[in-house]
């Protein structure tokens, strides 16, 4: 088994706290990982762009090859699209609709939804308000893990974990927003385009 990931959005989003969640999910287990990231000035609202590779055999390569990852996570709509090339034929994508304007001449939203609405694994939601009813909008990257949870090769309750565990030096109030935004991303159904609850 092979299963590539591919997440992306900009600095302060909770990308690489995604990733470092989902490899020590898989290592719990029994899986064979490696994990990659590339970002510039991440601390500036920067691209940022991690890579997780999953397998239950030798992963020789922390870097995934355009056009071979299972699932692609897009916290921020113009860096799923730029992450698009990534992504299989018959991979997912679980894409944010948020939009962080960082540049002057920025992509009208709605193009960069029909331009990842072409693929036909592209499912889109909003995960700011399921954060807010969690407790804190910072929570929406945990929101969009929950949500693609369903695409993963790893069991729920070892992901819960991995949240936990994450969490478990913070204080309770973040520990339980953090874990309620997950299950409230899990609760999202999808039909091709944006998610509903």
């Amino acid at each position: 088994m092979r299963y590539d990931v591919v997440a992306a959005g900009v600095g302060g989003q909770g990308v690489l706290l995604v990733a470092r969640c989902l490899a020590a999910a898989a290592l719990a287990e029994g899986l064979r990982v490696k994990q990659s990231e590339t970002h510039g000035m991440a601390q500036r609202g920067g691209s940022v762009v991690s890579y997780i590779r999953i397998g239950d055999g030798a992963v020789h390569s922390p870097l995934v090859s355009p056009g071979t990852a299972s699932l692609l996570l897009g916290f921020e709509l113009l860096e799923a699209v730029r992450s698009l090339e990534y992504l299989a034929p018959d991979g997912k994508a679980v894409a944010s609709t948020e939009t962080v304007a960082n540049i002057s001449n920025y992509p009208d939203p709605d193009v960069l939804i029909r331009r990842l609405g072409e693929h036909p694994g592209a499912r889109f939601l909003d995960p700011r308000s399921p954060a807010r009813e969690a407790g804190s909008a910072r929570a929406a990257n945990l929101v969009l893990l929950g949500a693609a949870a369903a695409f993963l090769p790893i069991r729920r309750e070892t992901l819960e974990t991995s949240v936990e565990r994450l969490f478990e030096s913070a204080s309770p109030k973040i520990r339980t927003c953090n874990l309620r935004a997950f299950e409230l991303g899990r609760a999202l159904r999808f039909d091709h385009g944006p998610a509903t609850n």
